[in-house]
């Protein structure tokens, strides 16, 4: 297994990714429903760990999980990992198998690359069972395990005759629990901070702090500004985003490649963003009833407005010409108590 520098990849084989969701492994099967502490079919939050030799399919693999009908990406977040064994040991920890098995199942991953992708995921249709048999009997999700083990077909290194290896390319999390761990491990934020609904009426990103006030404005396009992942408050127009809304995609596919998973955590991978801009359309109501406007907060002391949410919408409505655009303006010198600095743009950017 080879140690060698890895190649970010931000470009999903999209092709490949949809033969994923057509594999043997993602069929429909009759699934008992169980009910109670251990077998839940609530909706739930899981994880998939992209090993550092799988690292170049990492926009692939979302692409997979983004397009399956009972999953989706909350956050991606990629991380180099200074001890990998002890990593390892640590993540597997919490596993119900024998140990030695899992020493033994998980010696391979000792020499692979130490630079990892994580996805946290919403699963809205677990499938939760038992499954195995004696000491390899646990609970087991088969959503979850449908897709990990069809990219593991699709992704693992292959033997001589072409089958293929248990050299696995993801893991993923067989449980609640586990995803916390998880978490933890990687030094992310806790469950609870995935399942934020910031203003239930509006379509917001979890990330972004929950106001005490807010208002729908419109304002002049050219008031409209943010963030970028530097740091640096630039207009809408001086973005990346609005490059590739304009029809020039390689900017915004530099800064994700430079940002993506360490900055930028949420799922803004240039192919999301290519068919956001199919057939958009802005300020209407959801089919939950939520109206998805664009975020921002007033700056005084600059008079312009700092998106904190919907900076891909406004370089798409600015590449179309418009001056006005209706608006959720956030008041920024009161939020929650919720241990939020209520001045700090979310770079949900």
């Amino acid at each position: 297994m080879s140690t060698k520098q890895n190649t970010w990849i931000i470009t999903a084989n999209t092709q490949t990714a949809e033969s994923i969701l057509s594999s043997r492994h993602i069929a429909k099967l009759p699934y008992p429903c169980f009910q109670g502490k251990e077998l839940s079919n609530l909706p739930r939050l899981d994880y998939f760990l992209i090993w550092g030799h799988g690292f170049e399919y990492t926009a692939t693999i979302a692409h997979a999980l983004r397009v399956h009908p009972d999953v989706d990406i909350l956050s991606f977040t990629r991380h180099h990992i200074t001890n990998i064994t002890k990593f390892v040991f640590d993540l597997y920890s919490c596993d119900t198998y024998p140990i030695e098995h899992l020493i033994a199942k998980t010696r391979y991953l000792l020499k692979t690359p130490p630079d990892i992708a994580m996805f946290v995921v919403r699963n809205r249709n677990p499938k939760v069972r038992w499954a195995g048999s004696g000491p390899f009997r646990g609970v087991q999700c088969d959503t979850i395990t449908q897709i990990k083990n069809s990219i593991r077909d699709t992704f693992n290194p292959r033997l001589a005759d072409d089958r293929r290896s248990e050299y696995h390319v993801v893991h993923a999390s067989d449980y609640e629990s586990q995803t916390a761990h998880a978490l933890m491990l990687l030094q992310l934020r806790p469950l609870a901070h995935y399942r934020r609904d910031p203003i239930p009426a509006y379509d917001l990103a979890y990330c972004i702090p929950t106001p005490l006030r807010y208002r729908v404005i419109e304002i002049a396009m050219a008031q409209l500004y943010t963030r970028l992942a530097d740091g640096v408050i630039v207009s809408v127009p001086a973005t990346p985003h609005y490059q590739y809304a304009i029809g020039n995609p390689e900017p915004y596919c530099e800064y994700f490649g430079r940002y993506g998973g360490i900055v930028l955590k949420q799922d803004h991978f240039p192919d999301v963003f290519g068919r956001l801009m199919v057939d958009f359309k802005y300020d209407y109501i959801t089919t939950d009833g939520r109206r998805p406007l664009i975020a921002a907060i007033y700056l005084p002391k600059s008079k312009i407005y700092c998106i904190a949410d919907g900076v891909h919408r406004a370089a798409i409505l600015a590449a179309r010409g418009n001056r006005k655009v209706t608006i959720l303006e956030l008041d920024s010198t009161e939020t929650e108590n919720n241990g939020n600095n209520p001045n700090r743009i979310n770079r949900n950017n």
